[in-house]
């Protein structure tokens, strides 16, 4: 079961290896995280869709953090521009090496509550 959650507890779904595509809902709020090639070592492309009440989430502010969970590295964080009416992307590095990685979406439309959903992604070379 997955779900979503306000900023202060965050969701569990799992990606990859490889490119994948997770949904993540609760209530009358959804996120879908996709990535490709979702691989280490090259650009990846992150797009984030958020919708409450089946509505896009216009002009938001969101958010995507990579934490490599097996050794300190840090925590990456990248604001993801607007596309178009509620799809967000981010194109560029993030995952420094294979293994296993926390994903951190959040959302903050630009009324009503922010939201977060964490999604765990094992990533190959």
């Amino acid at each position: 079961m997955l779900l979503l959650a306000p900023a202060a507890a965050a969701a569990q779904a799992s990606l990859g290896p490889g490119a994948g595509r997770v949904v993540i809902r609760r209530g009358t709020t959804a996120i879908t995280l996709a990535v490709t090639p979702n691989s280490s070592g090259g650009w990846n492309t992150a797009t984030v869709t958020a919708a409450v009440r089946g509505n896009p989430v216009r002009r938001g502010h969101v958010h995507l953090s990579f934490t490599m969970l097996a050794m300190s590295m840090g925590t990456q964080r990248f604001a993801l521009k607007e596309v178009r009416s509620g799809i967000y992307r981010y194109v560029g590095p993030g995952f420094l090496m294979s293994g296993d990685w926390r994903l951190e979406v959040e959302v903050a439309p630009r009324r009503g509550r922010p939201f977060t959903a964490d999604v765990r992604d094992v990533v190959r070379g």
